[in-house]
Parts: C-alpha cells; structure tokens; sequence
C-alpha cells in the first residue's frame, strides 16, 4: 500500500480541449483501481491525447477496492475500468468484479484486470468467472498496448449502450402500438421513434437530454403541432410550427413540408411520412456532430420501417373511430324510436367518462366506460312503439313491458367476447337499479349495483331530465341538479352525486358541445 491510505478516493479529471468543451462533448469516464500512485501518473500521462470517436477521456482513480465502490455506487457511466488484482487483499480485485456484476448489476462497464502477479489468478478462470473483458499483466502492457485495450473496451463499452438504448425505443413503440385509443398513444409512438433514431446515432443516455434534440410533429386541419420532443425540445408537446419561428429547427420543418420527402442536412435527419391525404408527419432529429454515411444506411432502413408503422397506426386509428361510431349509432337508432334524439347517447357516454375519472378511474377505463354507455338502453329495441312513445304515464302491464329493456340488453351484449359489449351488458342491466335497493330488475343494492351501472343512472336520468320526451317537458339545469341532490343516498350513490356536482361546469360544457 502506498502513504495514500488515509486519502484513497481521488478523482483527476483531464483537461477537455476548448472544442470539446464549447460542443458539450462529455468524455469517456475510466475508472483506474490500483494502490499504487505511479500506476495512476503513468495512465494519465500516456492517455492525455486520447480520444475516441471525438471524445476524450476523464481518469477518475481509487486506491482500494472499497473506495471503488464508492465511486461506483455515485457514477454509473462509468465505460471502464483498469483493475489492480492485490491491493487490500491477494484477491481484492477479483472480489471488486464479482461485487461489480453480481451485486452492482452492472454488466455494461468494460474490467481490464491487471496485475503485478499474473500467477496469482489463472487468467482463464478470471476470465469466464468474474466477467472479465481483457487481461493484462503490468510488465507487458506498452504505450499502444493500452491505447489498444481501452479502445476495444471503449467500443464494446458503447456497443452494449446501443443495444439497450434500441431495446427500450422497441419497447416503448410496441407499448404505444397497443393503446390506440388517445392522443396519447400517438405521442408515446412518437417518443419512441424518437429514441430508436437517437439510439441509432449511437447516442447515450445522457446525450439523448444535453447533446441530442429531436421533435415530432403531425398535420391536423391545417396546421402542424407538436406531439413528442426530446432534449431541448421534451416540453414542446402541443407547440404549433408556427409558434417554433426563429428555432434552429424552424427551416428544416419548412424544407420537408416543402420537399414533401425525407432528407438529411449536415448533422440532422428530417423524416416526411404521409399516410393519407391531409395526414402528414414530419420527424427531425438534430444531432451534436455530422451524420455519417453508415448512420444515414442505418436511419433509412429503420424509416422505411416507420413509414408502415404510422401507416398501420393510421389505419388502426381509422378503424377505432369507425367501430366508434358504430356503437353511437347502435344508441342513436334506438333513441330514435323513442323520439329522443342520438346526442343523448353521446351526452350520457361523455358525462359518465367525466365522473369516472373524478371517482379515480384509470384513462383506458374511463375512455372504455365512455363508449360503452351509450348502449345502456339498446334493450328498448325489443320494446312496442305503443310503449315507447305514449305521452301518457305508462300503466302498469305497460310499466312492467318497459322495464324488460334492461334485460333484453343484456340478453344482446352478454355474448360479447371484448370487454366493451361486456361492460355494455353490465350498463344495461343495472342503470335503473337504485342504492336503496328499489330499483329494477334485480333489486340490487348499494354497491350490489356494479360501479358502471350506479355512474349511468346519475348521468341518464340528468340528461333525460333536461331534455324535452314524450312523457314531459324539459326542466331546467338547476331543477335537474337539485333533483340529483335531493335522491342522493336513495336512488343514487352519494359518492357519485357528490362527484357529479363537483363536476358541475364540466358537465355544462358537455351540454353545450353536443345540445339538441
């Protein structure tokens, strides 16, 4: 050991030349293991010039084996490390690698081991055991020797980055491509095309953030917004092209609406995808440094890729709405019988969605809610004409015939295999039982009654009261909200009511953007 036992963690960082530093470059991160201090002086002093790939190196150096561990637990972009076999212990080094895979889970830094004492550890067995990358005896290693043996640790170092880093852009679109109903769906997509093409460029992680900017954007009636961005750009979501006027990125979001094509400019790619007439995407990702000829191979062929993806994603969404609108105009056609008119269908789904997120539902359930809803009376379809539409209060034979509604809707949708036309079946048969256990057909009571079905009865008999039907005249929006108040705890979940109210200039919108 050597006299600095009592100072065993320094960190020496090489001096960045100005062009490194005005770019931003981060350098590689070497971690040099070894007690003794002439080690450290010779490594720094044969690696001063080095660089790889435009980035230098910054030398961070322990003495021990424990004071490595400290340093690793602090910095994790460490690229490589130059370890000393004997220090605390014959075998501190070989135990510092096993801690460094095993406990650490890290199995991206690259271990060169290197020892005094190569007899010591049969390399071998090192090798295979403790995941080392190379093996050097200290006598053997020369000046281009270790130029060699960090470059090549270096390269796979940043290999294995790629890798990972293209693995999570993979995941992240296969997530996105699974939830096509929102916007949201079309961002996250987005923000994963954004990573792969960043992971592509062999970019790291922090890179992604400080060297790297990229945006994505979507033509919509006439105007190209934001959807995705990264770097500078990660809180652009929403952003109008024009509003991006006097950006760095502003003439390149130009030229591709121009050019109508993708193309690459110096140190950035420009990607135009349009799927259908009026439907365009455009994808700019601006890189720290000039593209290279094998990057820009790389980056069309995934392109080609994303051109089928945003066409598959169009498609998927074009189909979503379709099955959409089918479902409203299922609810439409059976309002229709009854005189009442289709927005009611579409108002009930509406201000069931809002009351399930007020009471905590998640997006995909609120949204699933939204669209099942409007089928909650399709059981009227089996309901006579003559009941259906007498203005005249309904007696008693006929009373019963109505309320066969809810189990005939049931009877329709029951058979569905998705969870739509189920949850729909559920809405049909509970929307007209009440918390207090009197309603029908089942005489369920309060949370007896499934959560859909207790949410549609506020929503149902709110919009029903406000608009005008056969059997009565419509009552004004503040009768309608008393009336809910005032059936709080009897025929309504109190819960719901209180949410529903909370909701109250929500709901006043909803009113007006799809009123009769």
């Amino acid at each position: 050991m050597t006299d600095r036992e009592n100072d065993d963690l320094l960190i020496f960082a090489d001096e960045q030349n100005e062009g490194q530093a005005e770019a931003g470059i981060q350098p590689w991160k070497l971690l040099v293991v070894d007690d003794d201090e002439e080690v450290h002086v010779i490594t720094r002093l044969v690696l001063r010039d080095y660089q790889f790939e435009n980035r230098g190196v910054e030398l961070i150096s322990a003495y021990s084996a424990g004071s490595a561990k400290d340093i690793l637990r602090e910095e994790h972009d460490i690229a490589v490390i130059l370890l000393d076999v004997v220090m605390e212990t014959d075998d501190a080094g070989l135990q510092l690698a096993k801690w460094i895979r095993e406990d650490l889970k890290n199995d991206l830094v690259r271990i060169i081991l290197r020892t005094g004492q190569p007899g010591a550890a049969p390399e071998k067995r090192v090798i295979t055991e403790y995941e080392i990358n190379d093996y050097k005896s200290k006598t053997e290693i020369t000046d281009i020797k270790l130029y060699t043996a960090i470059t090549v640790a270096i390269r796979g170092y940043r290999d294995l980055k790629i890798i990972r880093r293209s693995k999570e852009g993979f995941e992240k679109i296969v997530d996105a491509s699974a939830a096509l109903f929102s916007n949201r769906s079309f961002r996250d997509f987005y923000s994963g095309v954004l990573m792969q093409l960043t992971s592509l460029l062999k970019m790291d992680d922090d890179s992604l953030y400080l060297r790297t900017h990229g945006i994505a954007l979507r033509r919509s009636s006439d105007e190209y917004r934001v959807l995705a961005g990264t770097g500078k750009y990660a809180d652009a979501a929403g952003t109008l092209l024009e509003d991006l006027e006097g950006d760095e990125i502003h003439p390149l979001l130009e030229e591709a609406i121009q050019r109508r094509e993708s193309f690459f400019a110096d140190d950035s790619y420009v990607g135009f995808f349009q799927v259908d007439e009026g439907v365009e995407n455009i994808i700019v990702l601006k890189a720290h440094e000039a593209i290279t000829s094998v990057d820009q191979e790389l980056i069309q062929v995934f392109s080609s890729n994303v051109a089928i993806a945003f066409s598959n994603l169009y498609l998927n969404n074009q189909i979503e709405k379709t099955q959409k609108e089918i479902i409203f105009t299922l609810g439409e056609v059976v309002e229709s019988r009854s005189k009442e008119t289709g927005n009611h269908v579409r108002r009930v789904g509406e201000i069931a969605a809002l009351l399930g997120r007020e009471l905590g539902m998640k997006e995909m359930d609120a949204e699933l809610l939204r669209l099942a809803a409007p089928m909650h009376d399709i059981g009227k379809i089996g309901i006579p004409d003559s009941i259906l539409n007498k203005p005249a209060r309904l007696d008693e034979k006929e009373l019963l015939e109505m309320r066969k509604h809810t189990t005939i809707g049931n009877e329709i949708l029951k058979t569905g295999k998705k969870g739509l036309l189920k949850l729909a079946a559920v809405i049909a048969m509970s929307h007209h039982e009440r918390w207090d256990g009197k309603g029908y057909p089942e005489n369920l009571h309060g949370e007896e009654i499934p959560l859909a079905g207790r949410i549609v009865a506020v929503a149902d008999v709110f919009d029903a009261l406000v608009h005008d039907r056969v059997y009565k005249p419509a009552w004004s929006i503040q009768e309608a909200l008393e009336y809910i108040e005032s059936h709080s705890g009897t025929q309504f979940d109190p819960r719901i009511v209180e949410a529903f109210i909370k909701q109250k200039s929500r709901l006043l919108e909803i009113m007006e953007k799809y009123r009769e």
